[in-house]
């Protein structure tokens, strides 16, 4: 069997992505591996057209603290019955692109997510993050429908 060093599981915060979280730790502990709990949040942008009065944006930092702060509690409320301390991170970028990129700056790491279940006219419009992590994760990627 294929050694399994590093779990990833992913979280946008939704109660959808907290299923995953059970058999991310499960997996965790079976294999004694690292679990790392990731979010990722966008860069803060604002599009404003020419009538608009400018708006103070949060820097990336403070997007990157405030996440951090939630990702923190939400680790502590949503993930128990671990054998080792799970490690909370939080990326800034596309979602898809910042998963797939920290999954390979791990050793032998698996991937859990969570699917949104879209109905076929939103998953046409708005695509599936796990989708496209599947196709483009070089590791093993393990989806769970919610």
């Amino acid at each position: 069997m294929p050694k399994i060093a590093n779990v990833v599981v992913t979280t946008d915060f939704s109660d959808l992505s907290k299923s995953a979280f059970a058999w991310a730790t499960r997996l965790a502990n079976a294999m004694d591996a690292q679990l790392h709990v990731l979010t990722i949040v966008a860069e803060p942008a604002l599009y404003p057209t020419l009538d608009m009065p400018t708006i103070p944006m949060p820097t990336v930092d403070e997007v990157v603290s405030a996440a951090g702060d939630k990702l923190k509690v939400f680790v502590r409320k949503n993930i128990d019955g671990l054998e080792h301390s799970p490690r909370a991170e939080v990326r800034v970028g596309h979602a898809v692109e910042q998963i797939v990129k920290f999954a390979e700056s791990l050793d032998d790491p698996i991937i859990v997510m969570a699917t949104h279940g879209y109905g076929a006219v939103k998953h046409a419009l708005l695509g599936s993050t796990s989708e496209n992590v599947l196709r483009h994760a070089a590791c093993p990627v393990f989806s769970v429908r919610s």
